[in-house]
C-alpha cells in the first residue's frame, strides 16, 4: 500500500496601502495633526483602516530641506504650534505590512521606552523595505497671521477700510449733490409758477 501526499503552497499578498495628500500648506502658529493629510489606507487583508494599520499606529518622520529629521512620532500626535519654522518640508507616513508589524513587535520589546514609535523603528535601521509602505506629503508652513491678531494680514485689511470709506463717502457727496439739485429745480419750479 502507497501512500500519495503533495503539498500546496499558498501565497497570499499582502495589501497593506496608504495615501496622502500631495501638498499641504499650514500657518506657522497653527495646530497641524499629520493625520489630516491621509486620504486612505488599507491593512494586509484589504479591510480598510486609518490611525492604525495592521494593529500598528501610523509613523509619520518630517524632515526639513536639508534631509534633517525635525519631527519623528505617530501620525495622530499633534505637533506643538510654531514645531516648524516657516519652509518647506517633507511629511513621509509608514504604513507598516504584517510582516512589519511582527518585526515591530519583536522591535519594541527591546526600544527605549521614550523612542518605540513606528517612526522610531523606521529610523532604527532595523527595517527592510517589505516591512512598510510610504505616502509622502509636502508640507509648506508659512508665516500668516490673523488680520484681528496682527501681522501682515493687517495691510489688507486696512486697505479695505479705505477703499470702503471712499466710496461709502462718494455716494454720501453724490446723494447729496442731487438733493441739491432736486431742491434747485423745485424752488425754481415754485418761483415760476408763484409769477
Amino acid at each position: 500500500k502507497y501512500t500519495v501526499s503533495s503539498t500546496t503552497t499558498l501565497t497570499v499578498a499582502d495589501a497593506t496601502t496608504i495615501s496622502a495628500n500631495n501638498q499641504h500648506i499650514i500657518p506657522k502658529a497653527g495646530s497641524y495633526n499629520p493625520s489630516s493629510d491621509i486620504l486612505s489606507a488599507t491593512n494586509a487583508d484589504g479591510t480598510n483602516a486609518f490611525a492604525s494599520v495592521n494593529n500598528v499606529p501610523v509613523g509619520v518622520i518630517i524632515t526639513d530641506r536639508a534631509g534633517n529629521n525635525v519631527w519623528v512620532n505617530n501620525m495622530t500626535v499633534n505637533l506643538p504650534k510654531n514645531k516648524l519654522v516657516v519652509g518647506t518640508y517633507s511629511e513621509k507616513y509608514y504604513a507598516l505590512t504584517a510582516k512589519g508589524a511582527a518585526d515591530y513587535t519583536t522591535w519594541k520589546a527591546t526600544a527605549s521606552p521614550s523612542a518605540n514609535t513606528v517612526g522610531d523603528f523606521i529610523n532604527s535601521g532595523q527595517t527592510t523595505s517589505g516591512d512598510y509602505v510610504t505616502a509622502t506629503t509636502q508640507l509648506t508652513v508659512i508665516n500668516f497671521i490673523l488680520p484681528f491678531a496682527g501681522g501682515s494680514g493687517n495691510q489688507f485689511l486696512y486697505l479695505m477700510i479705505s477703499l470702503a470709506a471712499i466710496g461709502a463717502l462718494g455716494l454720501y457727496f453724490s446723494k447729496r449733490r442731487k438733493e441739491e439739485e432736486l431742491e434747485w429745480i423745485n424752488n425754481g419750479e415754485q418761483e415760476s409758477y408763484i409769477s
